[in-house]
């Protein structure tokens, strides 16, 4: 046997024997540990399992406390407007009208048009002719799609939705799906979803899209492709970040774009210059802007009622503007892994664990004090601490697990160490007594 391999030996010996070594001293606070786990594993899931509390459960679920940052921490003057990007509203336009539109923005030569309007089958010819051409007017012009038919086994979607080849000459594609909150593998968003995340692209696998028939093709969001045609760079970046879902890191609503009316746009006095060499986003805002309405809206961090909301507060083509605004700037939140959430609370859960019998066992008159004090303290030292990290330095934990195990684990601790005491005392009325040479001592609470 050589050298290196008795070294490695005795490592993982000893390694073996200090592990060994320390669960037995802390056999108890590892137990209460397990049970704190238990308790909240029991109090996730059983909700979702009883109707009556399924609502309950939902709603808490699509709270963040990141949503609190974007909606009441976030200084709206500190989120400078993005000029580079303008939003032209459609509103209740017939084809003809959407084309004029745009054929006044196209002749101030805007870098790229966006057109957040799906248009699936012909209507009246003349309409019809006047789109199909305005949409020829700019050589870099990006229509929505939308993509169905999702395989959960594959990752694949099967079919991809997209306006009439007539409108669709000279224009790229890009798919509209918004990311589900609640559910990150749903192939779209419900309305009443919370929009966290965007999905820089998915795969299609259709044979009458793709060039090579029963092969996989990478299909571009599209406020990626938007980007793209502004600064290819930018794009690349995102891409070397290799994530499947981004957080968006919401600059704002309308206020923080340019943006127009039909009226800005039609009146023969507009004067549209200024968009030469912009992003120019057409989508439904509203049939004027002010005035709310539920086509095309969603629910976004950035509604000021965070939680119990009642109206959807951001349109489609704002989110797609905040995205593209965002890969621009390369202004990315960074989600931290969920197994770094998980190793924190185990080891916040043991230690809160270990001083509360510290307490408990040796100094019983500060035990119910200074587990209130622990409570609070950590807790608002967690939120101070996830909220600053966020806000100042883009990077997103959540903290849901680490609250809830510093919220029960002293109850838990109490729990445990009562039931132990119970079934100890029910062993000890049920053993023989001990000889006066093998007298059995019971007090070791001092763990």
């Amino acid at each position: 046997m050589t050298l290196g391999s008795n070294i490695m030996k005795q490592f993982f010996l000893s390694l073996g024997q200090a592990v060994t070594g320390f669960i037995k001293r802390h056999i108890n606070n590892v137990a209460a540990t397990m049970l704190v786990f238990g308790a909240l594993w029991v109090l996730y899931y059983v909700p979702s399992w009883l109707a009556f509390l399924d609502p309950l459960s939902k709603a808490f679920s699509d709270i963040e406390l990141s949503d609190l940052v974007f909606s009441r921490l976030r200084d709206d003057t500190a989120s400078r407007a993005d000029t580079n990007i303008v939003l032209v509203n459609i509103g209740t336009l017939n084809r003809a009208g959407i084309a004029e539109e745009i054929k006044r923005i196209a002749a101030h030569e805007p870098r790229v048009i966006g057109v957040d309007v799906m248009f699936r089958a012909p209507k009246d010819s003349a309409g019809d002719a006047l789109l199909a051409e305005a949409l020829t007017l700019c050589p870099r012009t990006v229509m929505v799609s939308k993509l169905a038919d999702y395989n959960h086994s594959s990752e694949t979607f099967a079919t991809r939705q997209t306006s009439h080849p007539m409108f669709q000459t000279y224009a790229g594609v890009g798919f509209a799906n918004m990311v589900s909150s609640s559910d990150e593998d749903a192939p779209d968003a419900l309305p009443t979803d919370m929009i966290r995340l965007f999905s820089p692209h998915e795969t299609l696998w259709e044979s009458s899209t793709i060039q090579n028939p029963g092969q996989k093709d990478r299909e571009w969001a599209f406020a990626v492709k938007v980007a793209w045609f502004m600064d290819s760079s930018a794009v690349n970046r995102l891409l070397k970040r290799k994530s499947g879902t981004e957080t968006i890191n919401y600059r704002g609503n309308t206020d923080k774009f340019y943006t127009l009316d039909v009226s800005d746009v039609l009146a023969d006095s507009a004067n549209l210059a200024f968009v030469r060499g912009k992003i120019v986003i057409f989508g439904f805002l509203g049939e004027t802007l002010g005035r709310p309405a539920l086509e095309d809206v969603f629910f976004t961090p950035m509604n000021k009622q965070y939680a119990g909301r009642t109206f959807p507060d951001m349109y489609g083509a704002v989110i797609h503007a905040n995205i593209a605004s965002m890969i621009l700037s390369g202004d990315y939140i960074t989600t931290l892994p969920d197994a770094l959430e998980d190793t924190l609370a185990v080891l916040l859960c043991f230690l809160n664990v270990a001083f509360l019998s510290y307490l408990y066992f040796r100094r019983p008159r500060f035990y119910d004090p200074l587990k209130l004090v622990l409570q609070f303290a950590e807790s608002v030292l967690l939120l101070v601490a996830f909220t600053a990290a966020f806000h100042w330095f883009r990077l997103k934990l959540d903290v849901t697990l680490l609250v809830a195990v510093v919220a029960i684990a002293p109850t838990i601790h109490e729990m445990y160490h009562i039931l132990r005491k119970s079934v100890r005392d029910r062993i000890t009325r049920t053993s023989p007594p001990a000889t006066a040479e093998g007298e059995i001592s019971h007090n070791d609470d001092n763990d």
